[in-house]
């Protein structure tokens, strides 16, 4: 068990909801925080900084395993959550599935089913998260786009720390329904991977 646990707080995803934009833009610039990301069993925590933690990872696949773990290592953390409104948070988690993946992929639908419908709701989760942890800050993702200096300035308040500089920029667009839509049409042909790889990275490109 990691001593001094009362000074770390998690923020734990979910992915594809303005984690990235926090990791990279906006966490970094807090003064009197030490940032911890993704590798929240082995790094270095500091005594006289608040802990700040950030694995959007653990909210996804195996959530309730992950949070237990969270737990075991610190029983007294505070947990930031951010959630997406269910239908545009799936779309966009197959924009990035469509970027990566290679000649074997799946449609929408079987994503959905696969990656989505066979993990607890977010309502679960949360009243799991509560149950667990005694601090639980639950903030929307689509409160982060219509305001984002309210919505860092919420998270400030729940971390104790002052409001950082940060630069204003949208990170990992999401590709458009129609870029989505050729990227599918594609992977469906019978071409060389490479070929197929290519076209997505010009998609995406276009897409910035």
């Amino acid at each position: 068990m990691i001593e001094m646990n009362e000074n770390v707080v998690v923020h734990i995803g979910l992915p594809r909801a303005g984690s990235s934009f926090l990791q990279h833009l906006v966490f970094p610039n807090m003064n009197d925080v030490n940032l911890v990301n993704r590798d929240f069993l082995f790094g270095c925590l500091s005594e006289e900084k608040i802990n700040l933690i950030s694995n959007e990872i653990i909210s996804y696949n195996d959530r309730i395993k992950r949070i237990h773990i969270i737990k075991k290592l610190y029983p007294d953390a505070r947990i930031i959550f951010i959630r997406r409104k269910i239908d545009s948070w799936i779309k966009s988690l197959y924009s990035s599935y469509l970027e990566d993946t290679g000649n074997n992929f799946i449609n929408f639908s079987e994503f959905k089913y696969k990656f989505i419908d066979c993990e607890p709701s977010f309502d679960e989760y949360i009243k799991l998260l509560k149950t667990m942890f005694k601090d639980v800050l639950v903030l929307d993702f689509e409160d982060l786009i219509k305001d984002n200096v309210s919505f860092i300035q919420d998270i400030c308040n729940f971390i104790g720390c002052e409001f950082p500089k940060y630069e204003n920029r949208v990170i990992n667009k999401r590709l458009s329904k129609n870029s989505m839509k050729i990227i599918n049409w594609i992977r469906c042909k019978d071409w060389d991977d490479l070929i197929k790889l290519n076209i997505t990275k010009i998609l995406k490109l276009i897409n910035k």
